[in-house]
């Protein structure tokens, strides 16, 4: 994990074969080894235009946004699996704090994906400081947490949340109706001693009536049990 000093932009690709962050503030390059077999755009600079596969800011509690840039990337959500928007990053945007037309990425898991693989990405905040995590994961879990969001949404109204700081980074997908709720739990991090492993609860204000644990390939067989 990653943590930066907001208000903080960054520009995230690859510089050779590694995972790398520009810090658009500092010029300063992070680099960390790739967790997963996906292909990301080199990340620089080039004149005044930003080169990466996906740009990343945060300049207020609570507020990230994301842009592809060079790259596809997508947003894994209520919605299901959705593109992130594209778009060119100039310094001057990072400088004007021209974020508003970027997507929300605060506590959602962005995804880089090529054939099997995913890298997961995760934005957080906490006070002053800006959280980013990475991990590798794969089409599996994927297609585990849209066939649960589409299960759940036969249930209630479906949000879903990322708590990227943890190391397992568990996919939160919560449906409510009324006071009600059902809440199944994936870990995206697949080299994690979670990363197979699922989490369905049934409750209701603060009492849990029922509750399964135990392989995703089980995670639509206690999402049924629950309901």
């Amino acid at each position: 994990m990653l943590s930066f000093n907001t208000p903080s932009a960054l520009a995230i690709g690859r510089r050779g074969g590694r995972l790398a962050v520009l810090d658009l503030e500092s010029s300063r390059v992070y680099e960390e080894a790739l967790p997963a077999d996906v292909d990301l755009a080199e990340v620089g600079v080039e004149g005044v235009e930003v080169r990466g596969h996906i740009a990343l800011a945060s300049f207020s509690t609570n507020i990230v946004k994301a842009v592809a840039v060079d790259g596809e990337a997508y947003t894994l959500d209520s919605r299901g699996l959705v593109k992130l928007k594209r778009a060119k990053v100039s310094l001057k945007n990072i400088k004007m704090r021209e974020f508003g037309p970027w997507d929300d990425a605060y506590n959602k898991a962005l995804l880089i994906l090529k054939g099997e693989s995913a890298l997961v990405l995760g934005a957080s905040r906490a006070g002053a400081l800006l959280h980013l995590s990475f991990a590798g994961s794969d089409k599996a879990h994927i297609d585990a947490a849209l066939r649960a969001v589409e299960e759940l949404r036969k249930f209630g109204d479906v949000s879903i949340t990322c708590s990227c700081r943890l190391g397992p980074m568990p996919l939160e997908i919560l449906a409510k109706n009324k006071n009600e709720y059902i809440l199944a739990k994936i870990y995206m991090n697949i080299a994690s001693d979670y990363g197979q492993k699922a989490l369905v609860i049934r409750g209701s204000g603060g009492n849990i009536s029922k509750r399964f644990t135990g392989p995703l390939a089980e995670l639509n067989k206690y999402i049924a049990e629950v309901f």
